[in-house]
């Protein structure tokens, strides 16, 4: 009788909890909290690198990266291009790893400005681009290239245009070339 008594008691309670479990939330678990107590850095220190997020505490190794930008065709005929091809080319000259932190998917910006300083052409202008942080390393020596190819429509033969290549999360990276186009 003090078996079956006590079977029924179990059973009893087991339902009781079970219904109760489904009015409440269910507590943490004993691994959820010893874990919860451990607060880890964001990234463990064996995969932390330098980089450069823009900061003013940066410029000493933004100068040991050179940026060139490079255009075809040459000379620029606009009767015969409808479209300027672009070059902007990061090299890392220091003999250290540099790492660059960019808030979104874009990495370059071209711009084709007159003479009086006017935009007339911008790469990015149509294009979409993610808000997805990343981030870009260069080993020493290693170059990055990024191509964009922009419309000469706007452009008259025989002014003076500004071609502007740049990092647009680092304003220290910038590079200009001059061209003047034929007819």
């Amino acid at each position: 009788m003090k078996f079956r008594f006590a079977v029924f008691a179990a059973l009893g309670l087991l339902i009781s909890q079970a219904r109760a479990s489904e009015e409440q939330p269910k507590p943490p678990g004993f691994f959820s909290r010893m874990f919860h107590q451990i607060h880890l850095p964001q990234k463990p220190d064996w995969l932390r690198l330098p980089h450069l997020g823009g900061k003013k505490s940066d410029l000493g190794q933004l100068k040991k990266l050179a940026l060139d930008l490079q255009l075809s065709p040459q000379p620029l005929k606009l009767s015969e291009a409808r479209q300027l091809h672009a070059a902007v080319v990061l090299t890392n000259k220091s003999k250290k790893f540099v790492g660059l932190e960019f808030p979104t998917t874009q990495r370059v910006e071209v711009l084709i400005r007159d003479k009086m300083g006017k935009l007339v052409t911008q790469w990015s202008e149509d294009r979409t681009f993610e808000n997805a942080p990343s981030y870009v390393g260069l080993n020493p020596g290693e170059r990055l290239e990024y191509s964009a190819s922009l419309p000469t429509r706007d452009l008259r033969a025989g002014e003076n245009y500004t071609l502007e290549g740049f990092f647009p999360n680092f304003d220290e990276l910038k590079a200009r070339r001059s061209i003047v186009p034929q007819r």
